[in-house]
């Protein structure tokens, strides 16, 4: 171009390595929503869930790349 600005980047950079991500159960649409933030370990993902999401049904996602896991 003739600015030098790319003509179309994606928007969404993955993180490289594994991270974990809570979902919390809806209600409404019946279905499991990611909840906002990440986090580098397992463990600082279940103090999250412990701490501010008391009375909602929630889980731990493992992801890598691509793959996502369910953390029992």
């Amino acid at each position: 171009m003739a600015n030098g600005m790319d003509a179309w980047k994606p928007r969404r950079q993955r993180k490289k390595g594994v991270y974990y991500r809570v979902e919390v159960y809806d209600q409404t649409s019946l279905c499991w929503r990611d909840a906002p933030g990440s986090f580098d370990s397992e463990k600082d993902a279940r103090s999250y869930i412990l701490e501010e999401l008391k009375n909602r049904k929630a889980r731990v996602m493992s992801i890598d790349g691509k793959k996502r896991s369910i953390i029992e």
